[in-house]
């Protein structure tokens, strides 16, 4: 039987070798970004929320939502006004990956709804965002099933083409 809940802190630290075992295995592995170092890790840890889907006691997959306080960062500062920004808006990230055998029943996309409800009760953030690779289309839709809509298509500093996915709360 497939559960979730939220992880914790030691559980947390581990996400970046779940991570590499699930790309390794990924036939698209360019869909997917690491979490980047330590500091990110630590920063899900402090302001973020991270869930986690099990089959018997084993981690199969997970989502998490990471924000900060800084404002309009980057590339957001040119959608201040068509989507209707401030300074006082909290921005929080997507993140979330499932091992490849678990694809396709829905798992990843009630983890993302969880979060979604979780955040609404503790309001952390009043705007939603994703980084999606333009041809992971099951990713695509996760998002857009909850309501997050394309604003544009970007290139990170990795190098690695992105569709930025935003929604406003």
């Amino acid at each position: 039987m497939i559960e979730s809940r939220i992880l914790t802190v030691d559980e947390i630290s581990n996400i970046m070798s779940f991570q590499i075992h699930v790309i390794s295995n990924m036939e698209r592995k360019e869909f997917f970004m690491m979490t980047g170092d330590d500091k990110e890790i630590k920063s899900l840890i402090n302001k973020g929320i991270v869930l986690a889907a099990f089959d018997n006691n084993e981690m199969i997959g997970y989502a998490s939502l990471c924000w900060c306080d800084i404002w309009l960062s980057g590339f957001l500062k040119k959608y201040e006004t068509k989507l209707n920004l401030n300074s006082s808006d909290i921005i929080g990230e997507f993140g979330y990956m499932t091992k490849q055998e678990y694809q396709g029943r829905g798992i990843t996309s009630n983890l993302v709804k969880q979060i979604i409800e979780i955040n609404k009760k503790e309001n952390y953030v009043n705007i939603l965002m994703a980084y999606v690779h333009p041809e992971n289309f099951a990713s695509i839709n996760i998002l857009s099933k909850n309501g997050l809509q394309k604003v544009d298509s970007i290139v990170m500093n990795s190098g690695h083409e992105r569709d930025v996915l935003i929604k406003k709360i």
